[in-house]
Parts: C-alpha cells; sequence; structure tokens
C-alpha cells in the first residue's frame, strides 16, 4: 500500500509539472520569448529567430499533452487525484484467458 501511495503522489507531481510547464510554455510566447503556432523560428528584429519548442528539449506533443491536463484540472479541480484513485481501485487486467 506505501508504495501504490508513492506512485500516486509520484504522478500527482508529475501532472503538476505538467501544469506549470503549460503556464511557463505560453506566457513564453505571450512574451514573444519562444515561437507560437505558426511562428516556427520566425526571425526577431535583430536577426535570430524564436526558439521553438524543440530547442527547449521538448515536443509539441509533451506541450499539447501538458495543455490538456492543465485544462482538464482548471475545468474540474481534483480530477487529477480522483483520477488516480480510481485507477488503483480498478481491479488487475486479466493478461490471459480467464481459466475456471
Amino acid at each position: 500500500m506505501a508504495t501504490t501511495r508513492r506512485l500516486i503522489h509520484a504522478f500527482e507531481i508529475e501532472a503538476k509539472a505538467n501544469d506549470r510547464l503549460a503556464d511557463e510554455y505560453d506566457a513564453a510566447q505571450k512574451r514573444g520569448e519562444v515561437a507560437g503556432n505558426g511562428q516556427r523560428g520566425k526571425a526577431v528584429p535583430d536577426g535570430n529567430s524564436l526558439a521553438t519548442a524543440a530547442d527547449l528539449g521538448l515536443t509539441r506533443k509533451d506541450i499539447h499533452e501538458a495543455r490538456q491536463v492543465r485544462d482538464a484540472e482548471l475545468a474540474d479541480p481534483g480530477i487529477v487525484k480522483r483520477t488516480l484513485a480510481a485507477i488503483v481501485l480498478m481491479p488487475p487486467l486479466s493478461l490471459g484467458r480467464d481459466q475456471d
């Protein structure tokens, strides 16, 4: 049971990190520090190009998934904890045919 609690806690931490990632990336886009939708490295006045997700070691999928978690939690606070709790309470999946 202690292992399960630690695992749930680790997933909660990951969800909070994704929430922060989404917020920080969106804020950086608004400040013009990273490329926004359709900008893909568009040149800035000093001749450099804007950083992209790849430049930061992220994929666009990483950012998309982080935004999904953040937006779900904003729409329904506590959804991450409830989802994790529901997963823990699920019966184990059978990996083979049921035997009598």
